[in-house]
């Protein structure tokens, strides 16, 4: 999935701190660009009502020691270097007096030896405060893709008054540039956005800065049932004024929420795109889409031959479950029924990820006499033996199968290299029954009654 970006103006707004914390983490660069990489990771914070002295400020990192924060003639070019690559109105500023005030939006970057290429900070549109790491820790901070499921903490604490943060993510779930987690795609850019609760969300923005632009992520490629309605959750990084779902032919719950309903229409099947977009206070916008695969089942049309009742759709792959004047007919598995006795039939077939389509209502009447065929004989030698004869000596695997007269399977087995089989009733219940014998050639029904 591509996700396209665009930045927001936005100079210090106000952020409202959570619970008892002082500040809250709101995203991490996990796996960033450029090398060594632990030199180029970012996390960003938001800071409440109370300023921070940035000597109390310790970060307990999920790999790797901190190295404590370094403010210098560096850090400033560094910062100056930065800045100048910004092709927005943004602005990155360093604390004045080892200070950062309140409500400030802070980036945290792991080294001052960062690249000033490598996460492009050009799109920037906002003001965000901005630490350094000392230099030393070339390896690593965080876990970036494994498929052995992983969890990673980052702690950060606030020394003087015990302002703590701390969020959580699994390294598996972490997602490439194409919004998976195949492990096909270059995770670089891949991130973890968190809200005040710690909610983890995993997006990829490419080869971006934290906080340097705003990024609609509409969510993973997903599939679904034709005519189910699926929540849509979209996401957006940094800040936007104003969010819109839109098209494929159904609604949406709220269209203007980032999370809602969508109920697809009559013509949603197949792949249907929803687009999620973004608007900035510039009149500016970022969209990212969505793409839902809705499994579309035909509906089976059912037929009268004979005895039997048929589907026009077989298809391997799909359950066939049918019922009886409403009710259902157990063991009938298979794309065509007996009709044991005149009545309303119906069949429902579902696929794998519990897809479904029900046939229209096939009633009958009358029904044929079925001890009729050229390939067999049927007859019964005894009270309870019956003597079933392949008369074309057919070497075929054939199936055989004995129902009672409500539909259900008594008995089944195969009938292979032989021309006469015997079959033993003697512990059928009394009642009609039906013999059914299916290969790749044959249909064959007959008729015996255990007296």
């Amino acid at each position: 999935m591509r996700v396209i970006y665009l930045i927001l103006n936005l100079v210090f707004i106000s952020i409202e701190a959570q619970g008892q914390n002082c500040f809250e983490i709101k995203s991490i660069l996990v796996d960033a660009c450029g090398t060594p990489e632990g030199e180029n990771e970012m996390v960003r914070l938001d800071v409440g009502a109370t300023a921070i002295a940035v000597s109390n400020l310790s970060v307990d990192w999920p790999n790797n020691n901190f190295l404590n924060f370094c403010q210098s003639s560096i850090t400033a070019q560094l910062t100056a270097t930065l800045n100048a690559s910004i092709q927005g109105c943004g602005l990155l500023l360093e604390p004045t007096n080892g200070v950062i005030p309140p409500y400030t939006k802070l980036l945290i970057i792991t080294s001052t030896n960062v690249s000033t290429t490598a996460n492009s900070f050009s799109n920037l549109n906002d003001t965000l405060m901005v630490l350094y790491q000392c230099v030393g820790n070339t390896a690593g901070h965080f876990a970036n893709y494994n498929t052995s499921p992983g969890l990673r903490t980052l702690i950060i604490s606030n020394n003087s008054n015990s302002c703590t943060d701390s969020v959580t993510y699994d390294r598996n779930l972490l997602v490439d540039q194409n919004g998976g987690q195949s492990g096909l795609y270059d995770f670089n850019g891949s991130s973890v956005l968190f809200d005040n609760a710690g909610v983890a969300t995993y997006v990829n923005y490419g080869c971006q800065a934290l906080g340097a632009g705003t990024g609609a992520f509409a969510g993973n490629d997903t599939t679904a049932c034709a005519g189910t309605a699926i929540t849509v959750n979209g996401n957006v990084l940094g800040a936007s004024l104003n969010v819109l779902w839109s098209g494929g032919t159904g609604t949406f719950a709220n269209a203007t929420s980032a999370q809602t309903i969508y109920t697809p229409g009559a013509n949603d099947t197949g792949l249907v795109f929803l687009i999620f977009t973004a608007y900035g206070i510039c009149n500016t916008s970022v969209s990212d889409t969505i793409i839902m695969d809705y499994t579309y089942l035909p509906a089976p049309l059912l037929s009268q031959n004979g005895n039997y009742i048929l589907s026009n759709v077989i298809n391997p792959a799909y359950m066939y479950s049918w019922t009886f004047n409403g009710n259902a007919i157990p063991n009938a598995d298979s794309s065509a029924v007996i009709a044991a006795q005149p009545g309303c039939y119906q069949l429902t077939i579902t696929n794998s990820q519990g897809c479904s389509n029900t046939s229209n209502l096939l009633c009958i009447t009358t029904m044929s006499e079925i001890n009729q065929n050229n390939d067999y004989s049927f007859l019964a030698v005894g009270q309870n033996l019956y003597l079933l004869h392949c008369n074309t000596g057919n070497s075929k695997e054939q199936t055989v199968s004995i129902l009672d007269i409500a539909g259900r399977r008594v008995k089944s087995f195969t009938f292979t290299n032989h021309n006469s089989l015997n079959i033993d009733v003697s512990t059928f219940a009394k009642g009609i029954y039906f013999l059914t014998i299916t290969n790749e050639n044959n249909f064959v029904q007959f008729k015996m009654i255990k007296q």
